[in-house]
């Protein structure tokens, strides 16, 4: 149920994520559907602020970092919950192998 809203947090290789989904997405589909795809990928990122605990289950744990992902387009975007903020650590395509790129 939404609340306090949160902080969202880009990790450096989530930003290069975005840069990279952008670049591509440009180069394939045009500068129209790139903005409108990334528009609706940053809505849900931004969603996540709105929830006093994740709505989404545990995926993955790394090391000793929890990881929940939600699925935006063709991509899946993995993050940690905490407290004050939301991490956004990867942003992948839903066909990449997680574990191998987390």
């Amino acid at each position: 149920m939404p609340t306090s809203k949160r902080v969202i947090v880009y990790t450096p290789r989530a930003e290069k994520d975005l840069d990279t989904i952008r670049f591509y997405s440009i180069k394939h589909w045009g500068q129209r559907q790139t903005t409108a795809y990334m528009k609706d990928m940053l809505k849900r990122i931004k969603e996540l602020a709105h929830f006093t605990h994740a709505p989404h289950p545990i995926v993955l744990t790394i090391e000793t970092v929890e990881l929940r992902c939600i699925y935006a387009g063709q991509h899946a975007v993995y993050y940690n919950s905490g407290s004050t903020a939301i991490t956004v650590v990867r942003i992948l395509h839903q066909r990449m192998d997680a574990p191998a790129h987390l």
